[in-house]
């Protein structure tokens, strides 16, 4: 009988864990960013990195709990959360802990328009991050971390 082998998953060529990794460096980053600027004395961050930074991580963990409180809702076939309100949530910056739920619950990943919709969500943070990464952000957070 012969022996069949089940080819290797290749994880790092997913774009969903790449989106995944690049949701949750930014998400953590954002978390030093604000401690470092409340913790340390003299630091302050642009108002626009300030603001973005507390959007992120607020609506990043209401995004993480929505989906994982859609799932259960759609596993026990009770009243559902609305798929606008989980769009409005990553649009509003809570796209890290959407994408993060969606994987760790593999909740709403097989529907083509809902993923269409968060995918062009993700490109419009990520376009964001790159306008404030080549337009001064980096200097601002070496000085939060650093202090010089």
């Amino acid at each position: 009988m012969a022996t069949t082998y089940r080819a290797r998953s290749r994880w790092y060529l997913s774009p969903a864990n790449w989106v995944t990794l690049m949701g949750s460096i930014w998400f953590l980053l954002a978390v030093s960013l604000l401690a470092g600027a409340f913790l340390r004395t003299g630091i302050s961050l642009p108002w626009t990195l300030a603001l973005y930074a507390l959007l992120t991580i607020v609506l990043s963990l209401t995004a993480f709990v929505l989906y994982g409180w859609d799932k259960r809702c759609a596993l026990k076939d009770s009243r559902r959360v609305p798929e606008n309100t989980l769009h409005l949530v990553s649009l509003a910056g809570g796209w890290p802990g959407a994408q993060l739920g969606q994987q760790l619950f593999r909740h709403k990943t097989q529907k083509l328009s809902f993923r269409a919709v968060f995918w062009l969500t993700v490109a419009i943070h990520l376009a964001l991050i790159g306008y404030g990464l080549s337009h001064g952000w980096p200097s601002v957070i070496w000085t939060a971390w650093w202090g010089t």
